[in-house]
């Protein structure tokens, strides 16, 4: 009886003799908000847009370095204001608002999707057994960075280089430029929303099937850009 007792005493003790597949939560070791903004964390307050992104980067880093969970958390009485500050998408509208200048529009495109790749790779954790995101085990490789997918396809240089060489935009020009910010910002808002998902499990195919959506999405984008700009060249060819 009393051997009984101490094997009830050990598992009651000790959680992690129970083999379980349950994903925990992570520790909520964050900080007030005040403390953040203290080493330039942007206020939570006010809409982000690519520099504060990367102030906010420049601060989480620093405590994910010492603590990795001392960062922002979702719904945390001490630092929930930021997190969902940082997972809002109102802060990407710039790229959609046709009355900023395109070029500043790119730009801000082009910092963002930095920034939320780095806030991306301090809240993955591939190989842990408490998980903060995904289902434990999974290969982070499997969700190839977003400056992969539209940066080095070249999509911002194309665009940019026509923009440069033709000197002003016309109906081709607007209709890829439209295209280009509605899947960006569209896949702005898919990727905060996994970030948004705290404590959920995400099952390895779906985000393999997420990042090959991406992938085909810029791809595409891609080789509309190329037949734009042999349009471009040939319309005003006469045969």
């Amino acid at each position: 009886m009393k051997s009984l007792f101490a094997i009830l005493v050990l598992f009651l003790s000790n959680p992690s003799v129970i083999q379980t597949d349950e994903v925990l939560p992570y520790p909520d070791n964050s900080l007030h908000v005040e403390q953040y903004q203290s080493l330039g964390m942007p206020s939570p307050d006010e809409i982000w847009n690519a520099a504060e992104y990367k102030r906010a980067v420049k601060v989480i880093k620093g405590y994910y370095d010492v603590d990795k969970w001392s960062i922002p958390r979702k719904e945390s009485e001490y630092s929930g204001a930021l997190f969902e500050r940082m997972t809002k998408i109102e802060n990407f509208e710039i790229i959609t608002d046709k009355t900023e200048n395109i070029q500043e529009r790119l730009r801000e495109h082009d910092d963002l999707l930095h920034s939320v790749g780095q806030l991306m790779s301090m809240y993955v954790e591939p190989y842990e057994d408490v998980q903060r995101l995904w289902c434990r085990r999974f290969d982070a490789q499997n969700v190839i960075p977003l400056e992969r997918h539209f940066i080095r396809v070249g999509v911002l240089k194309d665009l940019q280089g026509m923009m440069s060489d033709r000197g002003q935009r016309n109906s081709d020009l607007d209709l890829m430029t439209d295209k280009l910010m509605v899947g960006v910002s569209t896949t702005i808002e898919e990727y905060l929303l996994i970030i948004e998902h705290d404590f959920h499990q995400y099952q390895s195919k779906d985000l393999e099937w997420f990042a090959a959506e991406l992938l085909d999405w810029s791809i595409k984008m891609k080789d509309y850009l190329s037949d734009a700009q042999i349009l471009t060249l040939t319309k005003n060819w006469k045969f």
